[in-house]
């Protein structure tokens, strides 16, 4: 991760944003007027430079954010930005709930929500996508998530008509957690907390003793054993 004396300086983007504007006589709510007079969006794909550069390039006007500072900061930056899609906050979340749909519609989906540091995600996507390769070429690896926070889904999508059963499934998810736990010392619950697909790895991880104060904690608040699932521990 970039240190925090080295982050872009984002006032001083957005000053230069602001200059930019004014210099090319433009509202400062990102909105301007192209030579034939019809009033274009800065969201929208158009020659922001007037074609000095030979073409276009994509617009992103609005209040600077991480994604500004991603952009200042991909010359430096210690992994390939370059297939790197930055987009708005309002204009992503679409596409990013529209992953989850398409890779059910995809077949069938064995999924894991963990987290690492951040600094090791390019590794932990690489060294998953090997172990995947290599256990079940018949799959398709899928990664997505939310890299700021160290969390990633890593989902390991079987073609319909493929038979995925409990071992299949309990494998994959062994495989999976070994890389993140094992090799990158991260978690095999990152977001959504302590479920049946993950009880196993929580067993196998947490010292006799805090397990021992759960199930007293548990036993105490719920002496019938009715709450949650019974698969979780």
């Amino acid at each position: 991760p970039t240190p925090h004396n080295q982050l872009p300086d984002l006032q001083a983007i957005n000053a230069h944003r602001m200059n930019a504007r004014t210099a090319n006589n433009e509202p400062a709510n990102g909105q301007r007027t192209d030579g034939e007079g019809t009033e274009r969006n800065g969201a929208h794909r158009q020659c922001a430079d007037g074609g000095r550069t030979g073409g276009c390039r994509p617009r992103c006007d609005g209040p600077v954010g991480s994604g500004d500072a991603l952009v200042a900061a991909a010359g430096s930056a210690p992994v390939d930005t370059s297939a790197a899609l930055l987009l708005p906050p309002a204009r992503a979340w679409a596409p990013r709930h529209s992953i989850s749909e398409g890779l059910a519609r995809a077949g069938t989906v064995v999924g894991h929500d963990v987290a690492v540091p951040r600094a090791a995600l390019p590794a932990l996507v690489s060294d998953t996508a090997a172990v995947v390769a290599a256990g079940w070429p018949e799959a398709t690896f899928a990664d997505f998530g939310h890299w700021g926070d160290g969390g990633v889904h890593l989902n390991v999508v079987f073609p319909h008509g493929h038979p995925v059963g409990d071992d299949v499934v309990d494998a994959v998810h062994d495989a999976v957690f070994a890389v993140a736990v094992e090799q990158h010392g991260g978690t095999f619950s990152a977001e959504h907390g302590i479920g049946p697909a993950n009880a196993a790895w929580w067993r196998r991880t947490t010292p006799p003793v805090a397990v021992a104060l759960r199930t007293s904690l548990r036993t105490a608040c719920d002496p019938l054993g009715i709450l949650g699932h019974p698969g979780l521990p």
